[in-house]
């Protein structure tokens, strides 16, 4: 629910959605959010797209109309 409820409000990305729920008290690694992320997108609740940002491809998740139900 917070990845959702921080995708509605702005596109985040990985990394600095590891930082926002660290801050909340979660501890997650790359390797246990990616997988989250991903099947949030499977499910239809969020969808990704790619901007070049210092020269890196970043995948910035943003919520879908299902995800906000």
């Amino acid at each position: 629910m917070h990845i959702l409820r921080n995708a509605d409000k702005a596109p985040v990305y990985g990394s600095w959605m590891i930082e926002e729920l660290f801050e909340h008290g979660y501890k997650l690694s790359p390797g246990t959010l990616y997988p989250i992320l991903h099947n949030l997108e499977n499910e239809g609740l969020i969808e990704h797209y790619d901007k070049n940002v210092a020269s890196e491809i970043r995948k910035y998740y943003v919520v879908t109309e299902s995800g906000k139900k």
